[in-house]
């Protein structure tokens, strides 16, 4: 059964609705509140002093750049490492990631469970590579696009998918 999931914006926003995330196959869930949405791909994040007492959400969608015959992972690392330039590795703790492939909302495809979890695995990864395994252990990574639920379990069982984005 395909789960619809479309809730991150495709552009940079103030948000004063919360965000539920769901955090493993039991149905826990946590509310996310009073964010800022951040795309990676369009200007990355703020300066920490711009974000506030507002939580900062940076949303990553490679877009078409899955499609281009490019290594993603040095892409992502090198974008990411321009966008973290100047956050410390105590303020990216703070910080959230939300993988939300635009392709798979605009054509209502799900991502299957293994396409997620290698996302989750280079976003990770790219972390690890800026600041240490350590820091990039301790900044939560959320799925936020569509899924097919009976791979529910595969994506919450993986270390670096710490929860999907539900919408009610």
């Amino acid at each position: 059964m395909l789960k619809k999931q479309s809730i991150a914006p495709d552009f940079t926003l103030h948000q004063s609705l919360g965000l539920t995330v769901q955090t493993d196959i039991g149905g826990h869930q946590v509310e996310i509140n009073n964010f800022y949405w951040a795309p990676l791909f369009n200007g990355g994040i703020p300066h920490p002093v711009v974000m506030g007492t507002q939580q900062l959400i940076l949303l990553i969608d490679e877009g078409d750049l899955r499609l281009a015959p490019i290594d993603f992972a040095k892409v992502l690392r090198r974008y990411l490492t321009g966008a973290l330039a100047k956050i410390s590795a105590d303020q990216v703790r703070q910080l959230v990631i939300v993988y939300r492939p635009s392709w798979a909302a605009e054509y209502h495809l799900p991502a299957d469970a293994q396409r997620i979890r290698i996302a989750h695995r280079l976003i990770r990864d790219a972390l690890a590579a800026i600041y240490n395994l350590a820091t990039a252990g301790q900044v939560p990574i959320f799925y936020g696009g569509f899924y097919f639920e009976d791979e529910l379990p595969l994506i919450l069982g993986d270390g670096n998918v710490d929860g999907v984005l539900v919408n009610d």
